[in-house]
This record gives C-alpha cells, structure tokens and sequence, in this order.
C-alpha cells in the first residue's frame, strides 16, 4: 500500500475512491488550499514532480508519494528574494558590459531573466491577493513597467556589438534596477506583512519561535537602550539597524501569538500577567511601536530615546511570562 508523506513525514492518509496519484494529488491540493499552504513538489519512490506533471498511474504503482509543502507567504518571499538576487546579477553584469572578458552571449538570458522576472511579478502578486493590473509602484501602474521589460528585451535582440549595449545601457534606464526596487517594496508591503501573519506555521515551529523568542528577551530588552544612546549620539544609521532588529522582534512575538491561537486552541484573551491578557498587550505594544516609528521619522531622538527606554522597555518587561503562560497551554 502507498504511503503518503508530508514535508518527508507520514500521515494517516486512509484511501477512499482514490485509484490514481493524480486522485491523491487532487485531494491533497484541495486540503492545502483551505490553509493557505501551496503544493510546491511531489516526489513519487524519490523522483520529483510538478502537481501538474504527476503520472496518471495506479496508486499500487508507488510505494511512497511525499507533498513538499510550503506556506504561500514562504512561496511568495523565496520568489521574491530570489528575483531581487537574478537582478543584482544582472545589473552587475550591465554594469561591466564594457570589459572585454565579459562575454556579450550573455545578453540572450537577459531576455529569457525578464521574462522570468514577469512571471515572479505576477505570480508573487497573486499570492498576495494583489490585483497586477492595479498594483502602482512611485505613481505609475505595473502595465507600464511591464511594457517597459518588453521593449528593452526586444531592443536586447539587437545588441550585436558590445559598443551598441554599452551605448544602449547608457542611455536607456536598466529596467532590471527598477524591477528590483518593486520586489523590495513587496518585500515590506503591508500585503506581505499580512500574509506572513496569516500564514500558519506548524506546531513545533511556534514552540521553537516562542521558545528563542523568550531567550532573547533579555538582549532585546539591552537593545531598547542601545538603540536610545545610538540615536541621541549622532549614530543615525547604526540607530536605525538597531531599531529594524527589534521591529522584527516584535513581529514575531505577534505572529507566534497569532499562530499559536488557531493551532493549540488558545484565546489570546484568556492569557494574562497580572490582569492584563495578551490581546491587551499586543495591542499596548504596536501600538506605542507606531507611534516610536513617527517620532523617528520626524527626528525627535530626545522623545525617542525617552520612549524607548522609560515606556517600551518597561512594557516589554513581562513579555517572557506571556511566553510561559502560551507554552503551558500548548503542552499536550
């Protein structure tokens, strides 16, 4: 009998009308798309396949069939990441198109990369619930940056000598920083911020999250006042690392929190320290975040060093016991 696997773990899977893979597949898509998880690959006795591309055979015919699968929040930031990485390579190789030992063959997969830079595009956005046709990047709709990556892939046709792409590239935008500049907005897009929230995380993931997050508490907490002397010290950049570290903090405490609600059960109201519950807490939290967030970008390092060190810092200080409370509930 076939055994089924999920992520290399078996699951009890018991047949029903199922007489084909391709029936186990089509059940196993229409199980993940209610959770918001993608079938990424299926691998057949060890050989890899595309959901689409999975053989119409018996079910008899394999012994083990394993689901790789993924959260659409992980898909869409892996295709992002990965878009950013092809158009740094390519911007690089642009900008040195004028050496003689960079070979001007190379050109033709640019041509090939922008239609695959298309496909990320439309593909990350659908994840996202973005309509493409609607998506604006600084005012102009992406149709237009579309259109911009069709001209320049034909225009790259006719780049037979290295002296006319030089040319070229020197006069025209190189559209691969511009594709680059819309992936990282996507990246920090509130779309995206949405979709990591309320993409589920299995169970031992958020133990292990909740765990290290209560581990680190302690620095984070050193952080808060080292951001605070960074800042009033004229040490802006350093300040503002610091700061993006601790917002990354925050956000996973939030999203484990959230996660740990639907998976184990748990009411974030019925987790309190000292009469205050979770929900209250969180909302404490982003909220005095929001407003550290405004009186940076306006300057004030003064309020912001006082509200780092006399309100966050303080307020963060029973964080761990939150952590205790939502990991004794999560005991089986």
């Amino acid at each position: 009998m076939v055994e089924i696997r999920i992520n290399n773990h078996a699951i009890d899977f018991k047949l029903q009308n199922e007489k084909k893979l391709t029936d186990i597949v089509a059940y196993i898509i229409q199980w993940t798309s209610g959770r918001d998880l993608v079938v990424f690959r299926v691998e057949v006795d060890g050989e890899p396949f595309s959901v689409t591309s999975v053989p119409d055979s018996d079910v008899e015919s394999a012994g083990v069939i394993n689901f790789i699968i993924e959260s659409k929040a992980d898909v869409a930031f892996s295709a992002v990441e990965d878009g950013v990485r092809y158009c740094g390579r390519a911007v690089k190789f642009i900008s040195n198109i004028a050496a003689d030992d960079v070979p001007l063959s190379e050109l033709a997969n640019l041509k090939d990369g922008i239609d695959w830079l298309k496909g990320v595009l439309f593909s990350v956005l659908g994840v996202m619930g973005i309509d493409h046709e609607l998506f604006t990047y600084k005012g102009r709709a992406l149709p237009e940056y579309i259109a911009e990556m069709d001209e320049q892939k034909d225009d790259i046709s006719f780049l037979e000598t290295r002296e006319k792409a030089v040319s070229y590239f020197a006069k025209k935008e190189n559209i691969f920083i511009v594709v680059k500049e819309i992936l990282r907005s996507l990246l920090t897009s509130a779309e995206m911020k949405k979709l990591i929230l309320h993409s589920v995380d299995s169970p031992d993931i958020i133990i292990s999250t909740l765990s290290s997050l209560k581990e680190s508490l302690d620095e984070e907490l050193q952080n808060l006042e080292d951001i605070a002397v960074a800042f009033t010290s004229g040490r802006d950049k350093d300040g503002a690392e610091k700061l993006q570290r601790f917002i990354d903090f925050i956000f996973s405490f939030s999203r484990a929190c959230h996660h740990a609600a639907p998976v184990f059960g748990i009411e974030m109201s019925d987790v309190t320290v000292d009469g205050i519950s979770l929900l209250d807490k969180n909302r404490e939290i982003h909220d005095l975040l929001n407003e550290t967030i405004n009186v940076m970008e306006n300057q004030d390092y003064i309020s912001l060093s006082d509200i780092l060190e006399y309100e966050m810092k303080p307020l963060l200080g029973d964080t761990g016991r939150y952590i205790d409370s939502i990991l004794q509930k999560t005991e089986i």
